[in-house]
């Protein structure tokens, strides 16, 4: 059906638009994002300090691990260890997110548990 064939919005339509709007404005307020459509899977966003993002991916690979995103740099960091696995972690952020990370590593080993359940840690 082309834009010009489609019927004009009634009340009930513009009601369901206010419903959607509602909808982004929560979702864009959740720490979890899921996405299905191309191969679910979902994403939790532990804690963010300024711009640096510390996050966990649902059915993620071995080792255990959480991610560190900012815009200038990305880091997989093991969750055992806190060796940095791969990329590199700012030089500016790297202490107040090691910090954050000692101080909740609790936290972060049960999240990768609950969204990773086929590859617990300990």
């Amino acid at each position: 059906m082309k834009a010009k064939d489609a019927p004009p919005l009634t009340r009930p339509d513009k009601n369901i638009i206010q419903n959607l709007h509602y909808i982004i404005d929560v979702v864009q307020n959740l720490d979890y994002v899921y996405f299905t459509a191309a191969g679910a899977w979902n994403m939790a966003k532990l804690h963010q300090i300024g711009k640096v993002i510390i996050t966990i991916y649902a059915n993620d690979h071995l080792p255990p691990h959480f991610h560190v995103i900012a815009p200038d740099f990305e880091a997989l960091i093991e969750i055992e260890t806190l060796a940095v696995l791969a990329g590199s972690l700012g030089r500016s952020s790297r202490k107040a997110v090691m910090t954050w990370v000692a101080a909740n590593l609790a936290t972060i080993r049960a999240e990768w548990n609950r969204i990773n359940p086929r590859f617990p840690t300990k």
